[in-house]
């Protein structure tokens, strides 16, 4: 059995092939709910249904933060596993709810490149949230919470829904100071 491979010898390295970033998203206007297209197709509608992206500044620096999908929430009740009936549990699933929410810390991404592994990038957005203090943490937490409480009055304002439409995250930021001047924006 030959040790070569059709266009390389054994001197010559081999080179993992280059895997480009993904496409950044669109940009979110402040204050504007805008869902991707493809909501409004039947039945594969509901996968973009809440799907949304926001940007904002904080602390110098700007963030990028996605919606969960309910996968995602699941992972990260799995990173909260070690702390469950602590008393840093809540605390655990706030981070790890941030941890999945955050797609780039000032336009890098928080998941080393090349690394798709679901469960390792999930671990690795885990681990660089429980490196974070708690006030970034905190501040990160105000504006998922309020990307969400706006994307459920588009959902109803959409006829989609009835009543109200509670998340497992709305609220944990009412418990922190969310105050502009607690978190003041940059």
């Amino acid at each position: 059995m030959s040790d070569e491979i059709e266009g390389f010898t054994s001197e010559e390295p081999m080179v993992p092939a280059f895997i480009p970033p993904p496409p950044e998203p669109e940009p979110v206007v402040p204050g504007s709910i805008q869902f991707d297209e493809r909501v409004k197709n039947d039945f594969e509608g509901l996968l973009y249904l809440g799907k949304l992206q926001k940007g904002f500044r904080w602390g110098g620096h700007s963030f990028r933060i996605k919606t969960l999908t309910s996968e995602e929430r699941l992972r990260a009740a799995v990173l909260c596993k070690p702390w469950t009936a602590s008393l840093e549990e809540a605390r655990a699933w706030l981070i790890a709810t941030v941890a999945l929410s955050v797609v780039s810390v000032d336009g890098k991404s928080i998941v080393p490149l090349g690394m798709v592994d679901e469960d390792a990038v999930a671990e690795a957005k885990f681990k660089w949230a429980l490196e974070q203090f708690p006030w970034t943490i905190d501040a990160i937490m105000v504006e998922i919470d309020d990307m969400e409480s706006r994307v459920a009055e588009a959902v109803q304002e959409m006829g989609k829904t009835s009543g109200s439409m509670a998340t497992p995250t709305s609220g944990n930021a009412s418990r922190l100071q969310s105050s502009e001047e607690t978190f003041p924006r940059n």
